[in-house]
């Protein structure tokens, strides 16, 4: 029963998100073995620039007043960008696990929870990836 389970094991027991699944989705992104050892190889890029890329991409979010209303004080924006740090460096790990999608399931379950609309994550991602591409 999944109840049982952590919660994210739950949640992707709940979405039957299996290793299968996870082999499809990693063939429709086209993401091979070769793809995530070159990630793991870009780990010194990832601690040089987590900082700047965290920063850009919160100037993004907070300097719109939707995106920002979900950020309620101070402490609370640098507990979201220290998360963020972390994950910008587990990018870079070069693990596409089940392991990871739980922690994505995490995540995206505590966008949900906060009503937090896929509209702006997803922008926020855009702006992500063109930061990244820029220092690349």
């Amino acid at each position: 029963m999944t109840r049982d389970l952590p919660p994210a094991q739950a949640l992707r027991a709940r979405i039957d998100f299996d290793e299968r699944e996870l082999a499809t989705r990693r063939a429709y992104f086209e993401i091979e073995d070769a793809d995530l050892e070159r990630l793991g190889r870009l780990g010194s890029f990832a601690q040089k620039h987590m900082d700047d890329v965290v920063e850009d991409f919160y100037r993004l979010l907070l300097g719109h007043a939707a995106p920002r209303g979900f950020f309620a004080d101070e402490a609370t924006i640098r507990r979201v960008k220290r998360l963020q740090r972390d994950y910008f460096v587990q990018l870079f790990a070069g693990r596409c696990d089940l392991e990871y999608v739980e922690d994505r399931l995490r995540v995206g379950a505590a966008h949900e929870a906060i009503g937090m609309q896929p509209r702006w994550y997803i922008g926020a991602y855009r702006h992500y990836l063109s930061i990244l591409h820029d220092k690349l």
